[in-house]
């Protein structure tokens, strides 16, 4: 996620289910490239969407999904979690995998914050 709220002692972060976060995200199994973002009807299940795939797309349920490093927020290579379902259809305008992150969020209480790296 990103550090949204700042103060002396404490941040808030944002986490990826979140419905106003976005990341570059790359199926590492694959290649394959997209955007791992927060949807509300996702966010109720603790699940997010991959959308932009491109249409020849082969994705298996298991695949793990990182960050692609793409955007220069975050380094490339931290694991957001694993494709859990894929919604295709037929134009293949609007395919999206449904990925599962790899953390519960319901019970973490402490995060590490990346302040500075490499791209």
């Amino acid at each position: 996620g990103t550090v949204t709220e700042l103060s002396e002692t404490t941040a808030v972060v944002s986490t990826v289910i979140d419905t106003s976060s976005s990341v570059g995200a790359l199926v590492s199994d694959t290649g394959d490239t997209g955007i791992a973002r927060g949807d509300f009807a996702r966010m109720q299940e603790g699940t997010l969407k991959m959308d932009y795939l491109a249409d020849d797309a082969e994705l298996i349920s298991g695949f793990s999904v990182i960050t692609s490093g793409s955007s220069g927020l975050m380094p490339k290579g931290l694991l957001i979690g694993r494709i859990t379902g894929m919604n295709i259809s037929p134009s293949g305008v609007g395919n999206y995998a449904i990925v599962t992150p790899t953390t519960d969020f319901g019970t973490l209480s402490f995060v590490y914050v990346i302040t500075d790296f490499e791209s």
